[in-house]
């Protein structure tokens, strides 16, 4: 099958993806989860506006509890749902997204696709997105820590940037096997923790299917496999068609009785019935890839490469 050739997933047969956006474009910036200082987010908003990009920049921005600001955080994403703006790019990752989730209304969303971009906490809109519309997104970049405090993209995340939103999904190589095979489906995942936290809500989709793609930053491994045995015990991962591991940041083993990240993902790997791979660039504390959540690929896990399809 040709890299070019147009496939239908039936777990996602009415998955879009938003127009496709090169810069300069107008850029709305939220935070539904952590936010930034006044100096932390002008240094990196000016990395937008050296594209030539208009920036909506939220009000709320400034780093605080999330118990506190969930009506303000809340309106100011619905407001950014609303815009005319062709990206809704978010502040940093931390906490708050789930919160505010139930509060939002998907419906006015599809009538005006957009791109969300960011991964970490923010992987739970990205998710209730999918579920709720059917309209994809761009996991693997936000403004910190995808660009540093001079406004500077880390280079392999600027560049996937404008390559995702732009429509030209290039493929990945070098991935390590861990369960032989070759599957085809839409491309989803994001951080662990957060999709384990959709579980028993409304706002997780369907997973059957689908070319599952996970990271996580300072969990211990045995929370690892934890959060790994909820999906499996909540019927999440036994119908996935392939299963690829990004990078673990901080997840180490503490002590003689804990793993390491690389037994979890090799037990794991054992356990369900699809391909599985690991070392996918993407996730906390590397210059990560960005990565278009809905879109069909391909996984070889026998080649180690990942090629992804226009839709």
């Amino acid at each position: 099958m040709g890299l070019q050739e147009r496939v239908q997933w039936p777990p996602f047969g009415a998955m879009q993806l938003p127009p496709t956006v090169t810069p300069p474009t107008h850029v709305a910036i939220v935070a539904p989860a952590s936010g930034l200082d006044d100096a932390a987010l002008q240094a990196r908003v000016s990395y937008l506006e050296a594209l030539g990009c208009s920036c909506d920049v939220g009000q709320v921005t400034q780093p605080g509890p999330a118990l506190e600001s969930d009506v303000a955080r809340a309106q100011e994403l619905a407001a950014a749902m609303r815009s005319d703006a062709s990206v809704i790019l978010c502040a940093r990752g931390g906490y708050g997204t789930t919160r505010l989730l139930d509060a939002l209304d998907f419906a006015e969303f599809a009538n005006r696709p957009k791109w969300v971009v960011g991964f970490s906490d923010i992987t739970a809109l990205q998710l209730a997105i999918l579920k709720h519309t059917g309209i994809g997104s761009a996991s693997g970049f936000l403004l910190y820590p995808s660009l540093d405090e001079c406004g500077i993209a880390r280079p392999r995340a600027g560049e996937s940037l404008w390559q995702t939103l732009g429509g030209d999904f290039q493929p990945v190589r070098s991935l390590k096997c861990l369960r032989p095979g070759r599957a085809q489906g839409p491309l989803v995942g994001g951080c662990l923790s957060m999709i384990t936290a959709l579980v028993g809500t409304p706002h997780l989709p369907d997973l059957s299917g689908t070319l599952l793609f996970l990271e996580d930053v300072g969990e211990r491994p045995y929370r690892i496999d934890r959060m790994l045995q909820q999906l499996w015990s909540a019927g999440v991962l036994q119908d996935v068609a392939g299963l690829i591991a990004g990078h673990f940041a901080g997840c180490h083993a503490r002590g003689a009785l804990d793993a390491t990240v690389p037994d979890v993902l090799a037990h794991w790997a054992s356990r369900v019935n699809c391909p599985a791979v690991t070392g996918l660039p993407y996730g906390h504390d590397i210059d990560s890839l960005v990565l278009p959540i809905g879109v069909p690929a391909t996984l070889d896990a026998d080649a180690g490469t990942l090629d992804l399809y226009p839709v």
